[in-house]
C-alpha cells in the first residue's frame, strides 16, 4: 500500500517558483579561496551541539538511582496531597495492600519499568506516551466497570506520567527526534504537522473503539463476571463507538507519538519523502533465496526485500507497547483491584496487548513506503 503523506514533502516556494535559478561562477583565481575554511574573524552561526540538560554535569552513574529516588519522591508526593479525593474514590475498587509482599511486588515493578525505559533510551516524551498506554487500562477498568469518578482517574494517570517524565526530563536528554536544535530531515518535519498528528491520533483512537466494541460483541463482560467476583458495573457494554472514542483520545494521541511519529521520521534507507526521482529497478520476490523476514514481509503486503526501516522501528515499539502494557496491567489488575482473579486480569491484559497490536499494523500500512 501507498504511503498517505509522501506527496505532503513538496517545497510550496519551490513548486511555483518560475524564476530560473543560475550559480554564479566563480572566477578561478578566488576559487581556491573559496575551498578554504572560513577565519575565525567571519560572522557564522555556530556549530549545533547536543542539547545541554540539568544534569549534564552529574556523573553518569549515579544519574539512574537520581530517577529513582526522584521518581519514588514525587509519587509520595502528589499521591499524598491528593489523598482525600482520589484516595477514597480508588478505594472504591482496590483490595487491601497489608502484606509485605504485595507492597515489595509493586513497588519493585515499579523499578523494572524505570530500569527499563532508561536502558531502552527513551526520553521524557516517550517514556510519558508509553505511561499512558500502560496505565490506561486499569484507569478504564475502574472507571467503567467500578464506577471511579472520571476526574479522579484523569488525575491519577496524570500523576503517573509526570512522576516518571519529570525525573527523566532533568536527567535524560531529549532524543535527536525530539530535540528542536538537530537538524531534521523532511520525513521528521511531516511527522511533527498537526495535521498528520490528528488523523493518525484519530486512527489509533479508532482502532480502540473498534477492538473494544468488537470486545463487548463477543460476550467478554459474561466472562469479566467470573473472574471479578462482585463487579458492579457492565454498562460499559452498551457504549457504542462514538462514546469509546472520546474516552480512548489520550490514547490515540499517546500512541501517535509513541508509534506513528517515530516511525515516519526514522532515518535510515531513504523512504519516498526523500527520494529523488529515478528510475527504479523491480525486484521480484523469491521464495527459495529470501530470507525468513523477507518471507514474512512479503505476506503482510510489504515489499520483496523485506521491512524497511520504518517498519522496523514500528515493529519494535509495538512490541515494547504491547509486552509492557500486558505485564503492567496483569500486576496492577491482579494486585490492586478487588476479587481480581489471574485469569481475568491475563484476559483484561491481553485485550489491551491486542488492540496495540492492531495500532501498529494499522500505522505500518499507513506509512508503508513500498
Amino acid at each position: 500500500m501507498s504511503s498517505h503523506v509522501p506527496f505532503l514533502a513538496v517545497r510550496p516556494d519551490d513548486q511555483f517558483d518560475t524564476d530560473v535559478k543560475k550559480t554564479p561562477r566563480v572566477p578561478r583565481s578566488l576559487r581556491a579561496n573559496a575551498s578554504s575554511p572560513p577565519s575565525k574573524t567571519m560572522d557564522s552561526p555556530p556549530p549545533l551541539t547536543p542539547r545541554t540538560y540539568a544534569a549534564s554535569r552529574i556523573p553518569a552513574a549515579i544519574r539512574f538511582p537520581l530517577v529513582l529516588i526522584l521518581s519514588f519522591s514525587l509519587s509520595t508526593l502528589l499521591h499524598s496531597l491528593a489523598a482525600e479525593y482520589t484516595g477514597l474514590q480508588l478505594a472504591n475498587a482496590s483490595r487491601a495492600l497489608d502484606q509485605d509482599w504485595q507492597i515489595a511486588t509493586l513497588v519493585g515493578w515499579k523499578v523494572t519499568e524505570l530500569t527499563t525505559a532508561w536502558i531502552a533510551g527513551y526520553d521524557y516524551e516517550d517514556i510519558a506516551a508509553l505511561t499512558i498506554l500502560t496505565n490506561q487500562p486499569y484507569y478504564y477498568l475502574v472507571n467503567a466497570f467500578y464506577g471511579v469518578d472520571l476526574f479522579a482517574v484523569a488525575l491519577s494517570l496524570a500523576f503517573d506520567v509526570v512522576v516518571i517524565a519529570i525525573p527523566f526530563a532533568l536527567l535524560r536528554p531529549l532524543t535527536r527526534a525530539h530535540d528542536p536544535n538537530a537538524p531534521r530531515s523532511v520525513n521528521q518535519v511531516l511527522a511533527t504537522d498537526w495535521q498528520i498528528m490528528m488523523w493518525s491520533a484519530a486512527l489509533g483512537a479508532t482502532v480502540y473503539a473498534v477492538a473494544f466494541s468488537i470486545t463487548y460483541y463477543a460476550h467478554y463482560t459474561s466472562f469479566m463476571v467470573v473472574h471479578f467476583d462482585d463487579i458492579p458495573n457492565v454498562g460499559a457494554r452498551d457504549s457504542t463507538v462514538g462514546q469509546l472514542m472520546q474516552l480512548f483520545g489520550a490514547t490515540g494521541i499517546a500512541v501517535m507519538l509513541f508509534l506513528f511519529r517515530p516511525a515516519i521520521s526514522a532515518a535510515g534507507k531513504p523512504q519516498l519523502t526523500e527520494q529523488r526521482v529515478r528510475p527504479k529497478k523491480a525486484k521480484k520476490f523469491n521464495p527459495e533465496t529470501a530470507t525468513l523476514g523477507e518471507t514474512f514481509a512479503y505476506n503482510l503486503g510489504y515489499g520483496p526485500s523485506g521491512f524497511s526501516h520504518r517498519v522496523e522501528v514500528l515493529l519494535k515499539r509495538t512490541s515494547v507497547v504491547a509486552a509492557c502494557t500486558f505485564a503492567n496491567t496483569f500486576v496492577r489488575v491482579y494486585g490492586t483491584v478487588d476479587k481480581s482473579d489471574a485469569p481475568g486480569a491475563l484476559a483484561y491484559g491481553g485485550i489491551w496487548a491486542a488492540a496495540h497490536v492492531l495500532v501498529g499494523v494499522g500505522y505500518g500500512m499507513l506509512s508503508n513506503d513500498e
